[in-house]
């Protein structure tokens, strides 16, 4: 009986490799999907390329070439030939989800005869696939994560028996992303391990929302600091002041000197208009542009101080010790000077 199964199975085996062979290679149905002629190529080369080192007892390479057939351009013949590579391989647990796969896809193209071959070997596998049970031991917090080799597991995959290939596993449950537990399993062929999740310590306590720190007092200036900005805000003015009372300076003289030249001028000529004497003439001229030098001199210094007087203004008024242009007023003028330390 048994060896008749045997013969029955390899039969069936060999019809699923026919078949998948003849569903990697249906021109028609290649043409009818809508991808590029690159990636469907590769493909039915990855799936020969599979079948060739399937013969030749290369198993691993064989399921690696089904895979990336299947990546490349999923079809249930594919599917098939991969089930089969993995069972082989000894992954029985995932032969038994590609089973499945291939017999969705199977039944969605209409081929019976696949979703025969599919569902039977998916059945035949279902008793010897090893399975992991997972049950927390102690209260529910005590883990809020659960991994079976790094995939994660929501609480209601446990105390459920989980298909798994046979060989190690490991089992962690974390809370609060810190690890509590931690465990190394081997599955065995037909058989259903339970392992039982107990925290090694216990669990971190929840994160209390602290209030936002206070900012930090900004720190008094000192004296020198208020006195040095002070200064480097007085520099502006200053050197306006300075650019007007130089401008005053250039003003008066000339003023002084077009009032001198004009004088001689007059001496040597008192009637302009009918006047001969040419150096009296040139002393007039020279009077006269010394006299636009001062005036155009003053209007501008006059601009300037009043800008360096006005900025002094809004930045107040200046300490004792900082550098700053002084007025006073005097009999028949005013008085400019400098005060301050420098």
């Amino acid at each position: 009986m048994r060896r008749a199964l045997r013969l029955s199975m390899a039969l069936a085996i060999a019809t699923g490799l026919e078949c998948g062979a003849a569903g990697a290679q249906d021109i028609p149905s290649l043409r009818e999907r809508d991808s590029d002629t690159t990636r469907r190529s590769a493909a039915a080369a990855l799936f020969q390329e599979g079948r060739a080192r399937m013969e030749a007892g290369a198993v691993s390479e064989a399921c690696a070439r089904f895979a990336e057939s299947d990546r490349l351009e999923p079809a249930a013949g594919t599917e098939l030939n991969l089930a089969d590579c993995y069972e082989h391989e000894g992954r029985l647990a995932s032969a038994w989800i590609v089973f499945g796969a291939a017999e969705s896809d199977a039944r969605r193209l209409g081929r019976a005869a696949w979703v025969t071959i599919a569902k039977t070997r998916a059945q035949l596998l279902a008793p010897r696939l090893p399975r992991l049970k997972l049950v927390l031991a102690g209260p529910e917090d005590g883990a809020d994560e659960v991994r079976i080799d790094a995939t994660k597991l929501g609480f209601t995959a446990l105390e459920t028996p989980i298909p798994v290939d046979p060989g190690p596993h490991e089992i962690e449950a974390f809370v609060r992303g810190v690890r509590v537990f931690h465990a190394s399993v081997t599955a065995a062929v037909g058989q259903e391990s339970t392992v039982t999740i107990t925290p090694s310590s216990a669990p971190p306590p929840p994160l209390a929302a602290s209030a936002a720190p206070a900012p930090k007092p900004m720190p008094a200036p000192s004296g020198d600091g208020l006195r040095s900005e002070d200064s480097r805000s007085r520099v502006l003015p200053l050197a306006l002041l300075g650019l007007g009372v130089g401008g005053i300076a250039v003003g008066a003289i000339t003023g002084v000197v077009a009032l001198r030249e004009n004088s001689r001028a007059n001496t040597l000529c008192p009637m302009p208009s009918a006047c001969g004497d040419q150096d009296a003439i040139e002393q007039s001229n020279a009077a006269h542009r010394n006299a636009l030098i001062s005036d155009v001199a003053l209007i501008a210094t006059g601009a300037l101080v009043a800008t360096g007087t006005a900025l002094l203004f809004l930045h107040g008024t200046p300490a004792a010790d900082t550098p700053h242009i002084a007025f006073a007023p005097v009999n028949g003028g005013v008085l400019i000077g400098a005060a301050g330390a420098l």
